[in-house]
């Protein structure tokens, strides 16, 4: 979580930081669908994960990453 802008102050700004995050997917493990407002890159640190946008499906392995942008129904897995 930001502490530092409200949201009222983000809008006003071309580039912010929302909030980062680290997590160990199982195998399987499916976060979304959802609609987000704001860019989310997400890094395959290990193993291998696929995002699906619109019903296409990109996938990825150790050391690559996603750029999953806003207003974008999708989901990712690990």
């Amino acid at each position: 979580c930001d502490l530092f802008l409200n949201d009222l102050e983000k809008e006003e700004l071309d580039l912010s930081f929302h909030s980062s995050g680290i997590d160990q997917c199982t195998c399987g493990n499916i976060y979304g669908p959802r609609i987000r407002r704001y860019h989310l890159i997400h890094f395959v640190l290990e193993g291998t994960g696929c995002l699906i946008i619109e019903q296409k499906k990109f996938t990825g392995k150790t050391g690559t990453g996603f750029l999953y942008s806003p207003w974008t129904d999708g989901c990712i897995s690990g």
